[in-house]
């Protein structure tokens, strides 16, 4: 039968004893209560978006695409609306996932760190919406970061934007990109040349 125990410290001491008697192990205080900025770190690990085509009719949906993003996510496409996340990382360390003969392998290596990930995925959905026709694009709900990256992507491809509304600070941080990180701007694709 299990042990149960009197306190968090109890349990903790037994786990970590003999670890701590050679190892340099932090103090833990299994009590004290978790920060915003810890939740905030675990969120923007699975952050996630959803945006709509706003002239879309309720019924105008197609059955769903599954795409592959420049960062290695998955990009859900149903035609008038989107959804992205890390996909299968979500239950996977790092950036393997198992495959069908059960090895793991690695899908986002040189792929950047969660922000550029976050950037590029944003920037993915605002361009597939543009070759869709897409008139403008409904941000339905998501993480902070995520939004603001749709949202960034969309005003370089011109592309109107509700839903979402930046604040100064992150206005500010868009205009600053523009003038100082012009590598980090999306630009219209290239007409072929006939």
């Amino acid at each position: 039968m299990p042990k149960e125990y009197d306190s968090l410290d109890e349990f903790a001491k037994l786990i970590w004893g003999k670890r701590a008697e050679g190892l340099p192990v932090p103090e833990l205080d299994f009590q004290r209560e978790i920060t915003p900025q810890e939740l905030e770190n675990i969120h923007q690990k699975y952050a996630f978006v959803q945006i709509l085509n706003p002239e879309a009719a309720d019924d105008d949906f197609a059955d769903i695409k599954i795409i592959r993003s420049s960062s290695g996510w998955s990009i859900l496409n149903y035609k008038n609306a989107m959804s992205a996340s890390p996909g299968e990382m979500l239950f996977y360390q790092g950036d393997y996932i198992q495959n069908d003969a059960a090895i793991l392998e690695r899908v986002c290596s040189g792929r950047g760190t969660i922000i550029l990930q976050i950037m590029n995925t944003g920037a993915d959905m605002v361009r597939i919406a543009k070759e869709e026709n897409w008139p403008a694009i409904h941000i339905v709900n998501g993480h902070p970061f995520m939004s603001w990256a749709v949202w960034k992507a969309a005003q370089d491809l011109h592309l109107p934007v509700t839903g979402y509304q930046p604040s100064k600070y992150e206005e500010a941080k868009y205009q600053r990109i523009q003038r100082e990180c012009p590598t980090l701007i999306i630009h219209e694709p290239k007409a072929a040349k006939p």
